[in-house]
């Protein structure tokens, strides 16, 4: 636990207690974890960041159908009749 603590948090004298910030291109300050690139936060402005797999309900989530799908911009004419029906669809 103590060696994947001072693996994240870096050298002490690289480290702050604030957010790293882009100084000339490069990130500064933060921990060291925090200076990767793969860290990306769950929420904008805050420092709370997934480390393992994760699952979220999406609201409202709507997606083609996989057999409407277009793959290697191929249109067939099961495709652009399918196109056709969700046009005349959307006026109901």
């Amino acid at each position: 636990m103590t060696e994947a603590r001072d693996a994240a948090l870096g050298p002490k004298d690289a480290r702050t207690s604030n957010k790293p910030e882009k100084v000339a291109g490069n990130l500064q300050g933060g921990t060291k974890f925090e200076r990767s690139e793969r860290a990306h936060p769950v929420k904008r402005g805050t420092r709370a960041y997934t480390i393992g797999p994760s699952a979220q309900i999406q609201p409202n989530l709507t997606s083609p159908v996989r057999t409407s799908k277009i793959f290697d911009n191929n249109i067939d004419s099961d495709l652009e009749i399918r196109n056709r029906l969700c046009k005349v669809c959307e006026f109901f």
